[in-house]
């Protein structure tokens, strides 16, 4: 049962700011994708809520960039992204420039 509330948990992080975690459930959730969402359907729908969560990450984290920002935390968002591999290195520092 806790597995499956892994989606609802990714989406209350993101709600709270808390990104860390977030990523690392969702790290967690692509494991074991990796390992049995051939097998059994309910991890291919974890898998799935989990891409869903991480859009939604990716534009709160883009959107915090493009915001008036101190250096700390704009160093954090930016390893946040460099976390989530949404983007290469090159991606990354065109869309750093791109939002400052």
């Amino acid at each position: 049962l806790d597995l499956l509330e892994t989606p609802a948990l990714q989406e209350t992080c993101l709600r709270h700011g808390n990104y860390d975690e977030a990523l690392d459930l969702e790290a967690h959730v692509e494991k074991l994708a990796a390992l049995h969402a051939a097998d059994v359907p309910v991890v291919a729908e974890l898998a799935e809520g989990s891409k869903r969560s991480s859009s939604v990450m990716l534009k709160q984290l883009l959107t915090r960039l493009r915001g008036a920002i101190q250096l700390p935390e704009c160093l954090r968002v930016v390893g946040y992204l460099r976390r989530m591999s949404a983007l290469d290195e090159v991606g990354l520092r065109r869309t750093f420039l791109q939002c400052r």
